[in-house]
């Protein structure tokens, strides 16, 4: 494992590997970009997760997925202020958080309310093994059973991911 500030100071291994080198040109430039590199800020695997390199890495893995996830969501550009929405609701769903939560979203019919649940999905899901969206529950399960019994299949098919799951009945469907 290699840290900046032997990159910095090209010491240790990197100072060995540098000293090896025949081409002094070549080593004096690459040197110099590595010691502008090594200024830069970052994390530092020793000070992160407690040095825990597969911590560290599913750690950046996620910032990135989330910040790539972000820019290519279902916000739309023209949706004035839904990105402050967004950020908003996901602020008070503390999601690091190891506790379940919550949240509700109320408003007038045609207010938003559903495009703002979709973009918030959009943004966190990205962080969840199982994610499902489900929309217009109470029109879909209204009335019959086998509305209600197709929404806890969709659930279940998406949340595991697994699309032969079969719901013979709403009872068989609860977990």
């Amino acid at each position: 494992m290699v840290v900046p500030t032997e990159i910095r100071n090209q010491s240790g291994s990197v100072g060995e590997a540098f000293a090896k080198h025949i081409d002094k040109e070549a080593v004096g430039r690459w040197r110099d970009v590595l010691k502008e590199a090594a200024g830069l800020a970052g994390w530092e695997l020793k000070n992160t997760v407690d040095g825990h390199e597969a911590k560290f890495i599913q750690n950046i893995v996620k910032e990135i997925s989330q910040k790539l996830h972000f820019i290519h969501s279902s916000i739309d550009g023209k949706l004035v202020g839904m990105g402050t929405r967004v950020m908003n609701v996901v602020s008070s769903l503390e999601i690091d958080s190891a506790d379940v939560r919550m949240t509700g979203i109320k408003g007038m019919g045609g207010g938003g309310k559903t495009t703002l649940a979709r973009a918030v999905f959009d943004y966190i899901s990205i962080r969840f093994e199982g994610t499902s969206f489900v929309e217009n529950v109470r029109e879909v399960s209204k009335g019959s059973l086998s509305g209600l019994k197709n929404l806890q299949k969709l659930v279940l098919r998406n949340a595991l991911n697994d699309q032969s799951i079969y719901v013979p009945s709403v009872s068989d469907g609860k977990i």
